[in-house]
């Protein structure tokens, strides 16, 4: 009897020691690049990058959760504190077959550094080349999250230089909906410096967002899964 209960609990333990190895082998990164410095340069084409809210208050480079589709297996990520002291870019692949969301432990040599920044000071941009229904360059652009998220806030950051940028989208009724992003009020704000509340209903399919930084310009198109 003690040896059936050893054996069981035996099985248990593999079971749940390959379940652990799986979930770190359905992705791999393929390069990764990063700095910490008071000089680290900001990039000055417009990112929209989509957070969602998780479980952790703070930033980890144990626990950047992103949402994959199985159609972009290649994916790259630029991560900017918003002090534009600390920036990574990282390429990686993934393997999984169907839509949700996977975390990333990316090998930082800043990790207890990147812990003193609060989750929504720290931004994940992560993005897939792509082409739009006409065949022009656009990006996909998939939500992420500090920690396993939990959905209760989502937000697009913005980097934009003075003017209030502004979203555009049409919903199912084919109306166009537009709405006014916020300056992020942190006196450290160098990279992203603007948010905007915004949540996405369906999965099945990106939304084509335009995000518009100028009076009367004509904006920066972006596909945005809504990850939920």
């Amino acid at each position: 009897m003690k040896f059936h209960n050893l054996k069981s609990l035996l099985c248990i333990l593999l079971s749940a020691s390959f379940f652990s190895w799986a979930q770190q082998e359905n992705y791999n990164i393929t390069a990764f690049d990063e700095g910490l410095t008071a000089n680290v340069s900001v990039s000055g084409t417009i990112m929209a990058s989509y957070l969602v809210s998780g479980k952790l208050s703070y930033a980890s480079a144990d626990a950047l959760y992103i949402y994959v589709v199985p159609k972009q297996k290649r994916l790259n990520a630029s991560i900017t504190s918003i002090d534009g002291k600390y920036a990574a870019d990282l390429e990686l692949t993934h393997s999984m077959a169907e839509a949700g969301w996977i975390q990333i432990q990316f090998p930082s040599k800043f990790k207890q550094s990147l812990q003193s920044y609060a989750a929504d000071e720290l931004v994940a941009y992560i993005y897939a080349d792509s082409q739009d229904k006409f065949g022009y360059y656009i990006q996909e652009v998939f939500p992420s999250s500090w920690g396993e998220p939990d959905g209760s806030k989502r937000s697009i950051f913005i980097n934009s230089a003075g003017f209030k940028p502004e979203y555009s989208y049409k919903n199912t009724d084919g109306e166009t909906v537009v709405g006014r992003c916020e300056e992020i009020k942190n006196k450290l704000t160098r990279a992203y410096n603007h948010s905007c509340d915004f949540s996405l209903l369906s999965t099945e399919q990106p939304a084509l967002i335009v995000i518009n930084t100028t009076p009367d310009g004509i904006g920066k198109k972006f596909l945005i899964w809504g990850g939920n």
